[in-house]
């Protein structure tokens, strides 16, 4: 008999941030992978009436338990002490929820609940996305006495070693894709009819939030080497509505157009629509350059079109000369030349989107699943 499987995750839901995406999909794969999965939530401020398995299309469903906390992030100005204050209240709830819980396996992707937990429940295992500037012995503690530690990229748990945590008790686990989600997607003339397009200029598009680590403002910028003669149309789909007005401002040009957040359900379209997809990832910091492991990396993979991305290891780990043309990081006009170079040689453009269909079957949301569940069940 599987062991419960308490899945402790200090986020709103639903959510429009891509964390939230994230935790649902592995959730629900899990649960489809057999874990006897629950999963435990602070009770924050949110519209209550959106069903959050149908918000992020996830399946199958799992026991979502909401649990009083003192939410002092949703309503801004408390910055970390209002997240640690979020964090603790929830554990605290958390404690006393699982007291009278059977015994299990304990999962968060949150450091300061992990560091609680794993003084009073084993195993514990902590999901890392990134490490912190500056590693302190809180880090250290909590790391050491986690069971095991997930990472999302090879650059993750090279940083860890460095530092002296044990190899084995790291476990890579990418992020990854929900193929259904691109199965039987409609044209490529369809979809930019739909989403009100062009049908006959090359379409260029960045799926993703604006911050500088993901290299979007390399891309917008990138819009003014593109000669006007290419006719190419360049769209950065992300951020609040007033985040896009904002950055369209700041880069205003006739082939640049900033699109706000798009629910997930229609981003499969917008990657559909076009012609090339763009991974502008900076090489500035340790996040865009050794850690990450983007969610839209995989959805670009199973749009099945072909990828521009900045020549970073994080990036490297996944894509090569087969599925992606590479450009030098942090530099619009080597990104230019690219996206030109590409989008006029329609042979390549053929090879790289089969090539990149075919590499996404391996990062199903259920491979994910494995991998973690093969980890925890040692």
């Amino acid at each position: 008999m599987p062991r419960p499987f308490y899945y402790l995750a200090t986020i709103r839901l639903p959510s429009d941030r891509a964390h939230g995406w994230q935790i649902i999909k592995t959730a629900a794969a899990l649960t489809a992978a057999g874990a006897p999965l629950t999963m435990l939530v602070p009770d924050r401020r949110v519209d209550s009436a959106v069903d959050p398995f149908e918000f992020f299309q996830a399946a199958p469903r799992f026991p979502l338990v909401r649990l009083p906390a003192l939410d002092l992030v949703t309503s801004g100005g408390w910055g970390r002490v209002g997240f640690f204050i979020l964090s603790y209240t929830f554990y605290r709830a958390a404690r006393r929820y699982l007291a009278t819980a059977p015994p299990g396996i304990y999962y968060t992707r949150d450091s300061i609940i992990a560091w609680f937990l794993a003084r009073r429940l084993q195993p514990v295992y902590l999901e890392l996305h990134t490490l912190p500037q500056r590693i302190t012995g809180f880090h250290r503690r909590t790391w050491e006495r986690c069971q095991g530690i997930i990472v999302i990229s090879a650059g993750l748990k090279e940083a860890l070693v460095k530092i002296g945590i044990p190899a084995g008790k790291i476990t890579i686990a990418r992020d990854a894709v929900d193929l259904e989600m691109f199965a039987g997607l409609p044209s490529q003339a369809e979809c930019r009819r739909e989403l009100g397009l062009p049908l006959d200029q090359p379409i260029v598009v960045y799926t993703g939030h604006l911050y500088s680590w993901k290299g979007a403002d390399t891309l917008a910028a990138a819009a003014t080497h593109l000669p006007v003669a290419s006719k190419a149309q360049i769209y950065l789909v992300g951020g609040s509505a007033a985040e896009a007005a904002v950055f369209q401002q700041r880069y205003s040009n006739p082939q640049l157009t900033i699109v706000p957040w798009q629910s997930p359900e229609r981003i499969p379209r917008w990657l559909a629509a076009a012609d090339v997809l763009v991974l502008p990832n900076s090489a500035h910091t340790d996040i865009g350059a050794r850690y990450t492991s983007p969610l839209k990396l995989f959805e670009y993979l199973a749009a099945g079109r072909p990828i521009i991305a900045a020549d970073v290891p994080a990036l490297r780990e996944v894509l090569s000369e087969e599925t992606t043309a590479w450009f030098r990081p942090d530099d619009p006009a080597s990104l230019a030349r690219s996206l030109a170079n590409l989008l006029a040689d329609r042979a390549r453009c053929a090879i790289l989107a089969e090539n990149s269909r075919r590499l996404s079957r391996q990062f199903s949301w259920q491979a994910r699943a494995a991998i973690i569940l093969a980890a925890v069940n040692k």
